[in-house]
């Protein structure tokens, strides 16, 4: 009887003995197929049988760091090649972005911002104390604002709708905490609610994309009682100055964050592989 079990845990043993063999056996043909397909430059298929690798023969720690480095490798060389690329749009979007900004005042208040704010000089809040329109304006990361701004009787606004054309574009309702209403010198009563990117409804987009200086845009403040009016050419074109210098202030940001990245990752791999 104990030479039958004797036996028998032999056998046990001697079968998992060879599926460990069998596996490591798998692990190094793996192993070998990356290192084919990097030297073949197929870096694509390199990473895939690395991934492969470390999500299969989780033991294999040896095998998977031979794997990291040949993925160090292949990462240390994608940066080398996208990088002049990344820079050189970099150059070209800055340069777009300072003409773009000449219609611009840039204000910054070091003590309380982190980031400064661009202003169309047309829509500037000190230059339009006394009507209503929309006031737009976009930080230097690209984050675009919209304040819509009423001067007259009480209205109690809490929405904005654009119309142009066939389009009807309407922002979300606000609550009391975007609001703000109090009395102007001589008396006269003004609102002024804020939008954030949310409660816009992508409404800036559609209107830079679709409109020119020369559309017909009425403006509608959704209150107790609703009020209209026509945006001047002048009102539009800003507006649409603003979105785009938004949208290329946003791609500057994102290509110098990806640079920065670039820089760290950079020495970080160029370390490793020295201390190989």
């Amino acid at each position: 009887m104990k030479q039958n079990l004797l036996l028998s845990a032999l056998v046990v043993l001697l079968l998992l003995s060879s599926c460990a063999a069998k596996k490591d056996t798998e692990a190094d043909v793996l192993y070998q197929h990356a290192v084919e397909a990097y030297n073949s430059q197929d870096y694509a298929t390199a990473q895939q049988l690395i991934d492969s690798l470390h999500r299969t023969y989780v033991t294999r720690v040896d095998l998977r760091r031979s794997a990291d480095t040949i993925a160090w490798r292949m990462d240390l060389l994608n940066i080398k090649q996208q990088s002049p690329v990344n820079d050189s749009l970099l150059e070209v979007r800055c340069a777009e972005a300072e003409t773009m900004a000449k219609n611009f005042k840039y204000e910054k208040d070091e003590q309380y911002q982190d980031l400064g704010i661009y202003e169309h000089t047309r829509l500037a809040t000190t230059n339009n104390t006394s009507r209503s329109y929309l006031h737009a304006s976009t930080d230097e990361h690209g984050k675009f604002s919209l304040m819509a701004q009423y001067v007259g009787k009480p209205i109690n606004f809490r929405a904005v709708v654009v119309e142009f054309d066939k389009a009807r574009l309407e922002t979300e309702t606000v609550d009391e905490s975007s609001c703000n209403v109090f009395s102007r010198d001589g008396g006269s009563n003004c609102e002024t609610v804020l939008f954030d990117a949310e409660m816009m409804n992508n409404l800036p987009a559609v209107v830079a994309d679709n409109c020119t200086k020369e559309t017909k845009v009425t403006v509608v403040y959704k209150g107790d009682t609703d009020y209209s009016y026509t945006m001047s050419s002048a009102d539009l074109q800003a507006f649409i100055e603003t979105y785009r210098l938004s949208q290329l202030l946003k791609e500057i940001h994102e290509l110098q964050v990806r640079k920065d990245n670039n820089a760290k990752r950079l020495v970080l791999l160029q370390e490793r592989l020295q201390e190989l």
